[in-house]
């Protein structure tokens, strides 16, 4: 017999390629289960360049507002340290964190590809009988088909047994295939899932990126602003940096109460003014009970309430000058409320404190009590539940109004006995201008005149700063020939109201009717007529008269 099979080359071709399908089967790699997202955690800090409260220059006028306060709230907690604030907004913008890497981790990586084997089928054969001499024995023939039946029965089953095995191979051979081509499709889409996947994270990534350099640039860039004008040392440069030190300022007054900050360079004095309510719309709470407090309680937090506040707002100034631009510091505290006479809003300053840089420094607020140390500093403010008291600061920076012009002195250029009532009328308002900077002299008071304007209501302001009688005084000053009537004392008591005024003074060269002194009793109002206007220019070292001119 010729032509066998070889059922072993088979059977190694068949474990070949068995073994590869049952690998490219199982080979099903997935995505990275560990890609690195630590980015995620890095957003930038904006809450710590939050301001405590608002920029100055965002808030408007508010109407008053009810509060209610406990004992803590007078007391001082300490400084914001604006030099901090500045460190950390020195901060580098970049983004922390390196761009991920979409790979697998050492441990979740696949096995490499089982490649396919390809094997080469044994050789297709026949089974053949043949004599001895090499001729084939035909099966056909009965006499060869009896003498060698076994034989050619062998022969047959051999044959039987090489078809199986070719076919066992084919069918092996296109499984493996199969396998194949399903394992490369698994193997392309998971390559699409991948760049999806990378390119998803990688936008997430930039994406958060510029949200981090764009928050942190929004957070810091104003501050690095402010600091780098404080060091030109400008007077703006100074003021931006004591707002900043000011607005990380936590104290017991409503957000939106206004307040500004005014500096004065040749001088090195700082000033801020600071709204604060009013005690008639302060309500005293205990901090840890629903039950009133006793009356001694309350007044106590009321009676160091605007103290405290003082006090704290002097000291933030004090420390947080790191340049040395500031020697003096006056904080003026001031209220809005409504008039009871007349039921309309006015401001008033309430409480005043001119202090000295170092004398501020020394002062060990936390231990202090808010009351005392106010007192110690010298500081004015007049305590009542029920009204508020105006005080004129010592120190006013914000003095400036652009009804005002320079005074002319015209007292010493006029000729002595000369008559008041034939003065030109802006003349005389020089002359009231310098009379009363005379009279009010020895009170450091300072007298603007405003703008020429006939009956304009304001003809000069006086700033008087004694702490107890003092405060802004309007002045009107009429060259009249005729009884002034009670219109033109009405006039100037509704001038009063309106430029929030503490007094207003009338002065004339004639004489006021009976019904103008009787409206103006019991208000904030001076007359000074013909005669006591003589008395006080003679008092000064001038003798003048007053005639009507003849008709």
């Amino acid at each position: 017999m010729v032509g066998l099979p070889n059922p072993e080359a088979f059977r190694q071709a068949f474990a070949v390629l068995d073994e590869f399908t049952a690998a490219a089967n199982a080979y099903r790699p997935q995505l990275p289960a560990g890609v690195d997202t630590r980015f995620r955690a890095y957003t930038f800090p904006v809450n710590m360049f939050e301001l405590v409260r608002p920029h100055p220059a965002t808030l408007s006028h508010t109407e008053p507002q009810k509060i209610t306060l406990t004992s803590a709230d007078v007391q001082m907690d300490g400084v914001s340290d604006v030099s901090a604030l500045y460190g950390r907004a020195a901060v580098d913008c970049a983004f922390p964190c390196d761009p991920p890497s979409y790979r697998y981790a050492a441990d979740e990586a696949p096995a490499p590809k089982p490649a396919f084997p390809r094997p080469t089928a044994p050789p297709k054969t026949i089974v053949w009988l043949l004599m001895s001499d090499g001729v084939e024995v035909d099966g056909r023939d009965e006499l060869a088909a009896s003498a060698f039946n076994y034989e050619l029965h062998r022969v047959a089953a051999l044959n039987s047994q090489a078809a199986k095995l070719r076919a066992a191979f084919d069918e092996r051979n296109e499984a493996a295939l199969e396998a194949h081509d399903l394992m490369e499709i698994h193997l392309a889409d998971l390559g699409l899932k991948w760049r999806s996947g990378e390119t998803e994270i990688l936008q997430e990534f930039e994406q958060r990126n510029r949200k981090y350099e764009t928050d942190c640039q929004r957070a810091t860039h104003p501050i690095r602003a402010v600091h780098d004008r404080y060091r030109e040392q400008t007077e703006d440069g100074v003021r931006g940096h004591f707002e900043l030190a000011l607005c990380n300022l936590s104290l017991p007054v409503p957000t939106d109460y206004p307040w500004e900050v005014l500096y004065n360079q040749q001088d090195k004095v700082l000033q801020v003014n600071q709204c604060v309510p009013s005690l008639a719309d302060v309500t005293v709470a205990r901090p840890d009970s629903k039950r009133p407090p006793a009356k001694r309680d309350a007044e106590a937090v009321l009676r160091r309430y605007v103290p405290a506040i003082a006090l704290q707002l002097a000291q933030n100034i004090a420390r947080n000058d790191l340049q040395g631009d500031v020697e003096r510091i006056a904080v003026n505290c001031w209220s809005r409320f409504f008039d009871p006479a007349s039921g309309k809003l006015k401001d008033a300053f309430v409480a005043l404190l001119a202090v000295q840089k170092k004398d501020m420094i020394e002062i060990n607020l936390q231990r202090a009590d808010a009351l005392e140390a106010f007192r110690a500093l010298k500081g004015a403010y007049v305590y009542n539940v029920s009204e508020v008291v105006p005080i004129e600061p010592a120190i006013r920076l914000d003095k400036e109004d652009e009804r005002f012009v320079a005074g002319r002195d015209v007292l010493d250029g006029m000729a002595q006995g000369q008559n008041l009532a034939a003065m030109d009328w802006q003349e005389f308002e020089h002359l009231i201008r310098e009379l009363l900077a005379k009279e009010y002299a020895d009170k450091k008071a300072e007298v603007k005149i405003t703008r020429a304007s006939r009956d304009r209501g304001v003809d000069a302001v006086i700033f008087n700063s004694d702490p107890l009688h003092g405060g802004k005084f309007v002045v009107q000053a009429k060259r009249y020939s005729n009884t002034v009537d009670v219109a033109a004392v009405r006039e100037l008591y509704g001038t009063v109201l309106n430029e929030g005024a503490n007094r207003g003074i009338l002065v004339t060269t004639s004489h006021f009717g009976r019904d103008a002194h009787e409206w103006a009793a019991n208000k904030p109002l001076t007359l000074i007529d013909g005669p006591n206007l003589l008395a006080l220019l003679t008092k000064h070292g001038y003798n003048f008269k007053i005639e009507p001119a003849a008709s």
